[in-house]
């Protein structure tokens, strides 16, 4: 297979703020305060080429080549174009005439064996312009003018590359009811494209560069069982469950800082991508938190930090202290991410029920740590200060430490549960007729203090996660619907 790509688009924002309109006039200009208007165009395009091979022997033996040529006009010339190979091998063991003779195809009637390795590239990873120094228009004296802003372009940023090695098994137990898909991955992605800071003298801020690298390890497990199965009867249950490590390398500084991550989440030697790095609670020498005369506290079920010899006597017991610098306070990479689903018939019922899990990730509750200042304080953490709970003076020195509000973001939710009916020709003219009731997100079990521990104020990103900066939880939804066919 020979063929080729091309992917174009195009958007134009435009906007224009106006205050206190006459009466009934819907238009900008009858305003008596108008903002200025603001427009953005975003071309973007990509071009593709790519070519693959399949070979198989005797259905048993199967390789695969494919190469890719891609270009992304978010890059400089001397770096758009970009090449991108790929193989796969696989092998039917369980097709063997040995494998057969001995009898193994009993007990397991389907063995597959697979590796591959390919290499990717994120041709969308910065935005139509950032290869620039872009300028923005400006009025300076009254005379038109422009002004650069505080990134220095990178004409020379090329795309990230994505190396993949992967190793696989699939096969089957017990007559095939049981089928189970084990995967182990390593992934080496370079010339990671971070902003880096820059020296004032340089008249900008920060710049656009390939640094570092970013490995990802991890390993992914399907098993699907087939419970019950007789005329119409069925029962399919199905069990995912992935674990991935990354660590991020080759960086010339030892913190670099996110640009529009509250200055706290980053990329650090040896550690995970996204790592939360702010100040942190005073500690003794066998590494207990102390509040500010050195009394030692214990954190109770609310996330709250208490004496442990007693209530406070004397002014700034009970009340956390701040270590003075700062170090890493959390990790919003899971430990694991785990799904169950079931799909059982019964006649013309039909049931599904889906639970996911998310275990061992950190969330930063900004949201929390906002409604404990005074001048917003709604929430339980700064009620609790004035009903006396807490000593005077904890959610202003709380506030200051980042770590504080680092929370163990686990959780197990019903995501999907759902009930179908269906019907065969229940009247003239039709043939079938389906109703069904289903619900998303009715439960939630998990120690956060917040709404939802899904969530994050930066969307999509893979570097700023986890954040919960007075966020819409994922809406409770209940969907009714009837399908009928002619």
């Amino acid at each position: 297979m020979i063929g080729g790509s091309l992917q174009y688009e195009s958007g134009v924002e435009f906007e224009a703020q106006s205050e206190n309109l006459v009466p009934v006039s819907e238009v900008v200009q009858s305003g008596t305060v108008t903002e200025g208007a603001n427009e953005f165009r975003l071309p973007f395009t990509i071009y593709g080429l790519f070519a693959q091979e399949t070979l198989g022997w005797n259905d048993r033996l199967f390789l695969t080549g494919a190469i890719r040529l891609d270009a992304s006009s978010s890059f400089g010339e001397g770096e758009r174009w970009q090449f991108y190979p790929k193989t796969s091998l696989s092998y039917v063991v369980s097709e063997l005439d040995a494998w057969q003779r001995a009898g193994l195809d009993r007990w397991m009637p389907r063995l597959k064996l697979r590796g591959s390795v390919g290499v990717s590239g994120g041709l969308t990873s910065i935005g139509p312009f950032d290869r620039f120094t872009n300028y923005t228009p400006e009025s300076y004296e009254g005379r038109p003018a422009l002004q650069p802003s505080s990134q220095l372009g990178a004409l020379d940023a090329r795309p990230e590359r994505q190396r993949e090695i992967e190793l696989g098994a699939d096969f089957g137990l017990f007559n095939d009811r049981l089928a189970v898909e084990a995967t182990y991955y390593t992934q080496r992605t370079t010339d990671l494209l971070l902003n880096r800071s820059l020296a004032p003298t340089s008249g900008f801020l920060s710049r656009l560069q390939n640094v570092g690298t970013l490995t990802n390890q991890g390993f992914e497990l399907l098993m699907r069982g087939l419970i019950l199965d007789r005329p119409g009867q069925q029962w399919t249950s199905t069990l995912t469950f992935s674990r991935n490590r990354n660590e991020v390398n080759g960086l010339e500084e030892d913190v670099l800082i996110f640009p529009d991550s509250f200055g706290l989440v980053g990329a650090i030697n040896g550690e995970p991508l996204g790592i939360y790095y702010g100040s942190s609670f005073a500690r003794n020498d066998n590494g207990e938190v102390i509040d500010q005369n050195g009394n030692v506290l214990v954190e109770d079920d609310n996330d709250l930090w208490r004496m442990r010899d007693g209530s406070p006597t004397e002014p700034g017991d009970g009340v956390p202290a701040a270590s003075g610098e700062d170090r890493i306070i959390g990790d919003p990479n899971p430990d694991f991410v785990a799904s169950w689903t079931n799909n059982v018939r019964i006649n013309a019922f039909e049931f599904r029920m889906q639970w996911d899990a998310v275990v061992g990730q950190d969330v930063f509750n900004f949201t929390r740590r906002l409604a404990a200042l005074s001048a917003f304080g709604t929430l339980d953490d700064y009620e609790r200060e004035l009903e006396g709970d807490l000593p005077s003076g904890y959610t202003g020195s709380a506030f200051g430490i980042f770590e504080h509000w680092v929370e163990d973001g686990s959780f197990l939710k019903l995501r999907e549960i759902s009930l179908a009916y269906t019907l065969d020709a229940p009247v003239p003219q039709v043939d079938r007729m389906r109703l069904s009731l289903s619900g998303r997100n009715l439960l939630s079990i998990d120690g956060y203090s917040g709404y939802d521990p899904e969530v994050n104020v930066a969307g999509q990103r893979t570097g700023v996660r986890n954040f919960d900066f007075v966020e819409v939880p994922i809406p409770r939804s209940f969907t009714v619907s009837a399908t009928i066919t002619l």
